[in-house]
């Protein structure tokens, strides 16, 4: 865990640059970010592993629901395969803070492939509901492992002019891996799918070994040398003081703040200043008592809640579900292949527009466009079912809204959620941080998967009931992510944190 000392921070102006950088070892003068981008595709590949575990449903109960199912499930069974997953993903955040702070960024890494490598085995073998839903659960983990490790160890060894870019690149592999697993499940079947889903993972966490550990966490735990030497290889410079000043300014900093925060609370704290300081609950404490901190925390709770409570994680699920009770002539898994395109392609689109709009403009955009699209098909299907007016000649339309819905957050809310969760969080905060917005996340997801299905199928109240609940949230996060979200483009962590506390 990290530890403020008064002996660590001193004077930054005596801090002593590694001493046998040996000059010409890179010979551009410029540098070469090649390193960096080994490392996004290695990111990547995880990322790819995490979307095809939220792939996976959709299609999957589709097949296992169908005629030529390789098991029998009852609706129960159904909702079960649907859950564990969420679940899983819960599960997954309590071992993260021990993972980044302790193990660091880098091993952290590892526990996201290993168990996507056990969870494809299981599942490529399942001959019953138990080992599918085993399987589901580690999938689970390595999903919630992975979209809070990635991001976060993604975010500490990229420059600052490539962060938001190669940040959008791992939420586009993430769109991949949906795209990839509708395509590969619906049409080759699930054994055959989860095989070759496997073999990525087994090369996703091989590749992981070959990475660098993060140069902030090497920092935070005073092993400066080895953090300088990770930047000149990341950057491909042999000078890398500048850079390296700012990673250790920022640290001292936040360990400044800390300290400060802690002497202002002495009273509350009475008799254990000095433990709190060096404790995991007086990291969470600060968590709430610094207010970038807090500001930092609200402004990613609110980013997980426009995706997971606003209408993207259902269609996700239950999209087969939404588009045949929409009564298009379109076939479900064509729709739910179209969804998953479209999520690609957008995607795709945003790592060349997030730094060129920025992310709080595709945020606010995507967020009021996203609103928009879930009322009109809350709209469609509250005439459907409860005026018992004939809409079948309008399920065109709900379906291109549909697809509208997916591509705007595919283009804003989604790479902006995963790029300013690594860039507003401070490095010493970001264990913490990943298990609350990671448990948070995960019974979210739980909870949504189970309460779709139960409103809307069990309890009979439509589809419109849930989708009006998707317009409030909406309109909901929107309105505090435009109240509380900085602009976080081409800024340094320092410069953030800045804005944060201020």
């Amino acid at each position: 865990m990290f530890r403020v000392t008064s002996e660590k921070f001193k004077s930054i102006e005596t801090f002593k640059m590694t001493k046998d950088s040996e000059k010409g070892k890179y010979a551009a003068p410029e540098g070469s970010a090649t390193v960096e981008y080994a490392a996004a595709l290695v990111c990547s590949m995880l990322m790819f592993c995490a979307g095809s575990v939220i792939g996976f449903s959709s299609p999957a109960l589709s097949v296992l629901t169908g005629p030529d199912s390789p098991m029998t499930l009852t609706d129960s069974d159904v909702s079960a395969v649907a859950s564990w997953m969420p679940i899983g993903h819960m599960v997954a955040p309590s071992m993260t803070l021990f993972l980044v702070n302790t193990l660091g960024r880098k091993k952290s890494l590892l526990a996201v492939g290993i168990p996507a490598v056990l969870s494809w085995g299981l599942v490529a073998i399942a001959d019953n509901v138990t080992v599918l839903c085993i399987g589901r659960f580690l999938g689970g983990i390595s999903f919630g492992l992975g979209v809070t490790v990635t991001p976060m160890y993604l975010a500490e060894i990229v420059s600052t002019k490539l962060r938001g870019a190669l940040g959008v690149f791992g939420s586009t592999s993430l769109n991949i891996g949906v795209f990839i697993m509708c395509v590969t499940l619906s049409y080759s079947g699930i054994a055959i799918c989860s095989w070759l889903l496997m073999s990525i993972a087994v090369a996703s966490t091989v590749g992981v070994l070959f990475l660098p550990e993060s140069p902030y966490f090497l920092a935070m735990v005073g092993r400066f040398e080895e953090a300088e030497g990770v930047l000149e290889l990341l950057r491909g410079l042999t000078d890398v003081s500048e850079e390296m000043l700012i990673v250790k300014e920022t640290v001292r900093k936040q360990g400044a703040k800390v300290a400060e925060e802690l002497k202002e609370n002495e009273e509350k704290l009475a008799g254990e200043q000095e433990e709190p300081r060096h404790g995991a609950f007086a990291a969470l404490k600060n968590l709430f008592v610094i207010k970038g901190n807090r500001r930092g925390l609200l402004i990613n709770t609110f980013l997980i809640l426009i995706v997971q409570w606003g209408g993207y994680g259902v269609f996700g699920v239950y999209g087969s579900l939404i588009f045949r009770d929409m009564k298009t002539p379109m076939q479900e898994k064509v729709a739910t292949t179209v969804i998953a395109i479209i999520g690609l392609v957008f995607n795709v689109l945003a790592s060349f527009l997030i730094e060129k709009l920025g992310r709080r403009f595709l945020m606010v955009i995507s967020g009021i466009s996203s609103g928009i699209c879930t009322l009109i098909v809350a709209l469609y299907f509250y005439l459907a079912e409860y005026m018992n007016v004939d809409v079948s000649g309008y399920s065109n339309v709900a379906v291109v809204v549909s697809f509208l819905f997916v591509a705007v957050v595919s283009i804003g809310v989604m790479p902006v959620q995963l790029v300013v969760l690594s860039e507003t969080i401070a490095p010493e905060m970001k264990g913490w941080v990943g298990l609350i917005l990671g448990v948070g996340g995960g019974f979210t997801s739980t909870v949504i998967s189970q309460m779709y299905i139960t409103v809307a199928v069990t309890w009979g109240f439509g589809h419109c009931v849930p989708f009006f609940g998707f317009v409030i949230i909406n309109c909901l996060c929107t309105s505090v992510l435009v109240k509380c979200m900085p602009e976080t483009k081409g800024k340094s962590f320092a410069q953030i944190q800045k804005e944060l506390n201020a």
